[in-house]
């Protein structure tokens, strides 16, 4: 018999502890404005190739969440920290903007928390992730963060509700773990894999045992965000450096 939610930590959806999936209510950048010019500003001189500003401001411009990211660029707080000019890019294809969106969000969460060793978009081997310890070939991690006694926090985020992904559970647990090499290789301390997922929770309550068994197989946690509920795997992980949820 399949073990219940509740063994497992399920989050409740009335407080979820910050990891609601982004719902891009704050409002697009408003073009020509005092704003504009500051996140301009902030892109020169990076790694953002000069063509593809106008792209990406065009998609802030006409996204729900635009001035929340902005904001961000604008900032200046992220433009030294590695990765952080890749995801700016990414924007100037609207399609990666949800995303972006998600690295931005968790990213401000852990600076308003006092951690700023940060970093973006860490993909295959050869860093060093740690001193002596180099990611392997499938890394991809959407965001890193490093506490100040050395650990190393490694988030990858995967929406699987697009048309052609699965709606049955067990198919969605099958595609996680087809893709969990992306945290494993990477040899962060803490790996969590973050998935959207158009199964409901009642469905992915029956695959709760699988996912806790890849938990204490593979020392990857979970947060499964359904359309009508969340999980948390293992009760009581460290979800965020700040904190359990």
């Amino acid at each position: 018999m399949a073990a219940g939610a509740d063994d497992f930590g399920a989050g409740n959806i009335d407080d979820p502890g910050g990891w609601q999936r982004p719902t891009e209510e704050t409002g697009p950048l408003e073009r020509g404005s005092e704003l504009e010019q500051l996140v301009r500003e902030q892109i020169r001189g990076t790694k953002v190739k000069p063509g593809d500003v106008e792209a990406i401001l065009s998609t802030l411009g006409d996204s729900p969440a635009g001035r929340e990211i902005a904001d961000t660029i604008a900032s200046g707080r992220f433009r030294e920290a590695s990765g952080f000019s890749d995801v700016v890019s990414n924007m100037s294809r609207p399609s990666e903007l949800s995303g972006c969106l998600e690295q931005i969000r968790l990213a401000n969460r852990l600076h308003e928390a006092g951690l700023t060793d940060i970093s973006f978009e860490l993909k295959q081997g050869g860093h060093e992730i740690k001193p002596g310890v180099l990611t392997g070939p499938k890394t991809d991690l959407d965001l890193v963060a490093r506490e100040a006694d050395g650990t190393v926090h490694g988030w990858q985020f995967k929406d699987m509700t697009g048309a052609d992904s699965p709606a049955e559970a067990g198919k969605v647990v099958r595609n996680i773990f087809k893709k969990i090499g992306q945290l494993t290789d990477s040899q962060a301390d803490i790996q969590t894999f973050v998935v959207d997922t158009k199964a409901s929770k009642l469905d992915m309550e029956t695959q709760l045992g699988r996912l806790e068994k890849g938990y204490e197989g593979k020392n990857v946690q979970f947060v499964i965000r359904t359309p009508d509920g969340m999980f948390f795997i293992p009760r009581g992980g460290r979800f965020t450096p700040e904190g359990t949820l």
